[in-house]
């Protein structure tokens, strides 16, 4: 209820309030706690990578054991600093595994997917026996209830954006964890690549994929041939072409693989040519230009997310209230 339509307070509902809470009842007409209001933010990358960096020297790696037994720089929403939360039911945060690292393995709840930001192609995650390199713009999905470690052999620090959905299992009370019991790491019994192998249209007959979540990762190389096809081919999403209410809406496309939107992007009226006139080698120059951005761009967008997740959120949390506890 809102405190606005709050019933007057007389001593017979004073009496009848004393005596329900005696007994840890409540009436319907009574107030209740509300969830503060999320607030959007912006967390500049220079600010983040900085203090990741600073955490790399005054934060030493611990076992499964320990507190530190990851080494994460949280993004927490002003309005969540108790919770430690991203939103209300997902938790981002930029990890750093240096050389010679081993984040121990364990597994929870919690799915989780990894945006890699820096890397040298050396270092992996481990998730169910598999080995999964990781390398800039690459995205690896780590299912719930699944064994996981990360190892850095290489050189060069790996730093990866980390998205979990923690605070909605803790939410619904299914926030259930276990260390692995066999040692820091599980055994690598399948190599770099197999999920893809397994999951693609040439394989073996006696693979069963299933319905269940699986391990898997999509390469950034991958990704950008796929685009570069696409963008060759002369082919755009049709959805591109829909208006929207927005005069200053930037379309996303083939002239950004990283998906940012830049103030540099046309507006739609302005890039609603027909196809016809979009040519092979208009497409070119546009994919050349894309290669040429920084790979912190793609982490970039991913953060600024987070901004829009806020202000999203906020209405879904609301309509949930309204619907469990509103009638």
């Amino acid at each position: 209820m809102s405190d606005l339509h709050a019933v007057p307070e007389t001593p017979e509902l004073q009496a009848l309030h004393a005596r329900l809470a005696e007994y840890s009842l409540g009436g319907h007409w009574q107030t209740r706690e509300q969830n503060p209001d999320l607030v959007p933010y912006h967390w500049p990358w220079s600010v983040i990578y900085s203090c990741l960096m600073q955490s790399g020297e005054a934060v030493k790696l611990g076992g499964i054991d320990d507190a530190a037994k990851r080494r994460t720089v949280q993004l927490v929403n002003p309005s969540l600093t108790d919770r430690k939360a991203t939103s209300r039911t997902l938790q981002m945060s930029i990890q750093l595994v240096k050389p010679g690292e081993r984040a121990e393995c364990h597994r929870h709840t919690a799915a989780a997917l990894r945006f890699v930001v820096e890397g040298d192609g050396t270092g992996y995650t481990n998730v169910e026996g598999e080995e999964m390199l990781m390398e800039p713009g690459d995205l690896v999905l780590t299912p719930n209830w699944t064994w996981h470690d990360h190892f850095n052999p290489g050189r060069n620090n790996i730093v990866w954006l980390d998205v979990l959905d923690a605070h909605l299992t803790r939410y619904l009370d299914a926030g259930f964890h276990e260390n692995y019991a066999e040692g820091p790491a599980q055994a690598i019994i399948k190599r770099d690549g197999y999920s893809k192998q397994r999951c693609g249209a040439i394989r073996p007959r006696t693979t069963s994929v299933g319905n269940a979540a699986l391990p898997f990762a999509y390469k950034w190389r991958d990704t950008l041939k796929a685009l570069k096809e696409v963008a060759a081919a002369g082919e755009r999403d049709a959805s591109a072409h829909r208006r929207t209410d927005h005069a200053d809406h930037r379309l996303l496309g083939a002239n950004d693989s990283s998906g940012r939107i830049d103030e540099s992007t046309p507006t739609h009226e302005q890039h609603h040519l027909s196809r016809r006139t979009r040519t092979r080698h208009h497409f070119g120059r546009e994919i050349k230009a894309c290669n040429k951005r920084l790979r912190v761009e793609r982490a970039r967008l991913l953060l600024r997310a987070v901004v829009e997740l806020a202000s999203l959120q906020k209405h879904i949390d609301q309509r949930a209230s309204d619907y469990f506890f509103g009638h």
